[in-house]
């Protein structure tokens, strides 16, 4: 067997949190992070303190992000241990939305 794989660079710890935490819970993220204020220089229009790219109704990445989804008990009693279907995160738009690029 033969396996290529292409190299890439691992997400950073906020990125990471914006890839796997739900909408629920945007409160676990430091609020440094929170707020991301865009410039000028981004050629993007800029969001201001409070506003989030989780939530914000301008947010490139807010589909990331439902409220509402469906749940696959499987056999299972307690809602908590239910499999969630939500859409995957394509990398590229969350690490661009996150950056000025």
């Amino acid at each position: 067997m033969s396996f290529s794989f292409e190299l890439a660079k691992p997400f950073k710890p906020f990125e990471q949190l914006m890839g796997v935490l739900p909408e629920a819970s945007r409160e676990l993220i430091p609020s440094a992070y929170r707020v991301i204020i865009r410039s000028y220089f981004c050629g993007i229009h800029i969001l201001t303190p409070g506003q989030d790219l989780m939530y914000d109704s301008n947010s490139p990445i807010l589909d990331f992000y439902p409220t509402e989804f469906e749940q696959d008990l499987n056999g299972k009693k307690q809602e908590w241990e239910a499999v969630v279907k939500i859409p995957f995160i394509n990398e590229t738009r969350l690490l661009r939305a996150m950056s000025c690029k």
